[in-house]
């Protein structure tokens, strides 16, 4: 079954600024690299039973750190925006 004749992520335009979204469920942690509102590439993993325990900040933190190591090749030395829907992690200063 063909899903579409498009392809669906974006290649990346590296003097343009990404965008990194992160979000936390409990059980899997998940993000998005994106420019100009198209994903780049997405990452996903699921949490240990003990990272299960975390509180909702750590777990959102954890899906940050895991992200940028993840793109670090994209995202080093360069300034990118980040979304979270944690309120905590507005406050996160480099």
């Amino acid at each position: 079954m063909k899903l579409s004749s498009q392809s669906f992520l974006k290649l990346p335009e590296f003097n343009n600024p990404f965008k990194v979204a992160v979000d936390a469920c409990g059980v899997r942690i998940g993000a998005v690299l994106s420019q100009g509102g198209h994903p780049v590439e997405f990452f996903s993993e699921k949490l240990s039973p003990s990272r299960q325990l975390w509180s909702t900040y750590e777990q959102e933190l954890y899906a940050l750190v895991k992200a940028l190591k993840h793109w670090d090749h994209y995202l080093l030395s360069k300034e990118f925006i980040l979304l979270t829907d944690l309120l905590s992690l507005k406050y996160l200063q480099a």
